[in-house]
């Protein structure tokens, strides 16, 4: 295989509902790609999440169709990152920092692309910067998760979407 399987975990919004699991179960078993795609609704800490396996070229189809299908992905994480998920009932409404890694992102026309649509979100006081590959965010999670949907439903190749993992080097007295 040239594109292996990973898997991945997708914090949606109102996934704690039945009905919204039963409509996104619906969904995911019409869908068709190359390479089945396996899918499970999880409980961690009274809070459900959908974990997907699938070759990671085919993520960024997956995130559009859920966008496009009105599903709002508040995170998204390689699974060994599940200690990292925030349940969407404890998020307060004050703004927080988020890291999207964005394929493309060093392309001028991608990067372009992004600009643009990061300008409609003027009026909801988003302060973003880039760094490589990168797009560094300051909002509140509501807008967050429309931010994602307009970029997966304008084509952009979203792998990664979470708040930033701070790694604290140990330091050493000697």
């Amino acid at each position: 295989m040239i594109d292996k399987i990973a898997s991945y975990i997708l914090n949606i919004d109102k996934l704690e509902n039945r009905t919204e699991r039963r409509r996104l179960t619906k969904l995911l078993d019409t869908i068709a790609f190359d390479v089945p795609v396996q899918y499970q609704c999880i409980k961690i800490k009274q809070s459900y999440y959908l974990r997907v396996q699938l070759p990671k070229r085919a993520l960024p189809y997956f995130v559009s169709l859920l966008s496009f299908h009105r599903f709002s992905i508040y995170q998204l994480v390689r699974t060994q990152q599940v200690h990292t998920l925030t349940p969407i009932q404890e998020l307060s409404a004050h703004e927080q920092h988020y890291e999207l890694v964005i394929d493309g992102l060093t392309d001028p026309f991608i990067k372009d692309k992004v600009i643009d649509i990061l300008a409609e979100f003027q009026s909801e006081h988003l302060i973003y910067t880039f760094s490589q590959h990168r797009l560094k965010v300051t909002t509140r999670p509501n807008v967050m998760m429309k931010l994602i949907r307009t970029l997966a439903t304008r084509h952009i190749d979203i792998y990664y979407a979470s708040r930033p993992q701070h790694t604290h080097q140990q330091t050493y007295i000697s």
